[in-house]
């Protein structure tokens, strides 16, 4: 019936696939598979294909997560810091519970407070579910499966775009409120940034869990990974504006506004078409992108080279804003380089 070759390092064996009538074809299943897997004649299995054209057999219509937990000791010369980086790096790491509590039983309230403000900021889908001067519990309660990574790269894209026009307007009108709004913003964005990173994590852990991420292939996990990385970025030149407008005594003179707002609106202009290019898939859009953006430090020399009365703060801080507006351009372009990556394969195949 088949053709047999077993593989001792990795269980693999070769089986001959057969006719079933003018337009099937089947495989036998291992019987101890089967078996194992309590099926019987008749039963359904669950096929997918995933980013590598493999096959994949399941007896589950979806692969149960399994849920991790693990504890987190702290002592009483752990600062925010280390607090910080090692939460962040277990939620990244997929735990669903993480247990922290110190090695002298009880935490400072200082310590609570930073941990509490960080799920609060930056761990999406997070909530404490126990809260003492002995133990803090922390609970991630979405569904690893429910996630769109480009829903949630747009998103991200939506929020920063929105920070480099409202840090526009605050220069306008000196608005110090909307860049502080401008600057807690930023958190926003950081949040899903690292929501993101767990779920392209889950993805390449679970050998199922492409199918029920909405066709996420492996192969374009690096890819997303780098789109966020940028878009975290992005945001954090917005944040960087904020706090130098703050820094300013004055107002910026109306005519450098004018040409600020005219480098913004381009900048902001690729961004939106490089996240356009991304969702639709779209080779030439991307690739026309990748090229605008070039302009970018042609742009930033002649305002550079104009002739303006300004302070020397003010001048300092025109100089930095120019740097953090043409940095929109630089990573909207490599966000199209991702995207020219992701679908050069379609667009060889449409020459």
């Amino acid at each position: 019936m088949f053709e047999r070759k077993n593989v001792e390092n990795n269980h693999s064996e070769m089986r001959k696939i057969q006719y079933s009538g003018k337009s099937s074809f089947t495989i036998a299943l291992p019987k101890k598979w089967v078996t194992n897997q309590k099926l019987k004649a008749g039963d359904q299995l669950s096929v997918t294909i995933d980013g590598t054209n493999n096959l994949i057999l399941s007896s589950e219509r979806k692969k149960i997560h399994v849920k991790k937990q693990t504890n987190i000791l702290l002592d009483e010369t752990s600062e925010k810091g280390h607090i910080e980086r090692k939460i962040i790096a277990t939620y990244i790491s997929g735990y669903n519970q993480i247990h922290i509590r110190s090695k002298q039983k009880r935490m400072t309230p200082q310590q609570r407070s930073i941990i509490k403000k960080l799920v609060r900021d930056k761990l999406v889908g997070s909530e404490i579910i126990e809260d003492s001067n002995l133990i803090i519990s922390i609970q991630v309660i979405l569904d690893p499966s429910e996630l769109n990574i480009e829903n949630t790269l747009r998103r991200m894209s939506v929020i920063t775009q929105g920070m480099h026009g409202d840090i526009i307007y605050a220069m306008k009108k000196h608005d110090i409120e909307m860049c502080k709004e401008i600057i807690r913003t930023d958190d926003d964005v950081d949040r899903f940034g690292l929501y993101i990173i767990r779920q392209l994590r889950f993805s390449l852990e679970n050998d199922n869990s492409l199918g029920l991420m909405n066709s996420v292939d492996k192969i374009d996990c690096l890819g997303y990974r780098m789109i966020a990385k940028s878009l975290e970025r992005i945001a954090d030149h917005a944040s960087d504006m904020g706090q130098q407008v703050m820094s300013l005594n004055k107002p910026l003179p109306k005519s450098i506004l004018a040409q600020l707002d005219e480098f913004s609106e381009f900048s902001r202009g690729n961004l939106e078409k490089s996240m356009r290019a991304l969702v639709n898939k779209d080779y030439k859009l991307a690739d026309k992108v990748v090229t605008t953006c070039l302009e970018a430090p042609k742009k930033e020399l002649k305002i550079l080279n104009s002739d303006f009365r300004m302070t020397k703060d003010q001048d300092a801080c025109v100089v930095s804003i120019l740097e953090h507006i043409r940095r929109v351009s630089d990573y909207s372009a490599d966000i199209g380089e991702v995207v020219l990556n992701l679908t050069i394969d379609e667009n060889l195949k449409k020459q």
